[in-house]
């Protein structure tokens, strides 16, 4: 049995049983938690559409997971009670992951099992397994509902944000163990004191590294 979150999510596979893996997400009360995190998020409901603004908010909720460290999106948990049962969608994982492949390129690794017990009702729950090392990030190929092509998204805290060159370590040099590697040691001339930041070049950064792998 898997004691954390993050352990579960690492491992790539869902608990058979609703016991090992609610109260990990939910209060003594059977309420779920009040906030989201690096690695779970809440939603009340599956998406009835495939195309609309609220999927391609769920894809790139999706890259984002995948592109970074995994995680988990439990449907049916409303935003103020916080309590479970809400979902009215029906979950049809083939055309989720066949709509997805249609924004992105190509198809995510995905898991989708229900949970219910008595206090929390019952909700549905997507693991997102993050992507394998030689694959290139997850991104939009068209721009979709006010998000832009081409953009990498990343989960961090509880938000999902545009990669900058802070990110560069853990979507480019990972081992084959996940583990995060040091950056390679070169000969280049040192930043100008005035230069904070490297930015600009996400794209070009990202058909490097992928030609490198």
């Amino acid at each position: 049995m898997k004691e954390t979150l993050h352990e579960i999510v690492s491992a790539g596979s869902l608990p058979l049983e609703a016991e090992e893996f609610l109260p990990l997400i939910t209060n003594e009360d059977g309420t779920f938690l009040d906030q989201e995190g690096t690695i779970w998020d809440f939603k009340e409901s599956w998406p009835f559409s495939y195309s609309d603004a609220y999927f391609s908010g769920l894809c790139r909720l999706v890259c984002a997971f995948a592109n970074t460290e995994g995680g988990v999106i439990i449907f049916g948990v409303h935003d103020k009670s916080r309590k479970g049962g809400l979902n009215k969608g029906r979950p049809n994982l083939d055309k989720f992951e066949q709509a997805f492949a249609s924004i992105t390129g190509k198809r995510p690794s995905l898991e989708l099992r229900r949970y219910e017990s008595e206090a929390t009702g019952p909700v549905e729950v997507l693991l997102v397994r993050r992507r394998q090392t030689s694959e290139r990030p997850f991104r939009f190929l068209q721009d979709q509902h006010g998000y832009s092509k081409n953009v990498i998204f990343v989960r961090s805290g509880s938000e999902v944000n545009s990669a900058t060159s802070n990110d560069i370590a853990s979507l480019f040099l990972r081992s084959s163990t996940d583990e995060i590697l040091d950056p390679p040691k070169g000969h280049l001339p040192p930043s100008p004191a005035t230069v904070r930041e490297f930015v600009g070049r996400m794209d070009a950064i990202d058909r490097v590294f992928h030609w490198l792998s």
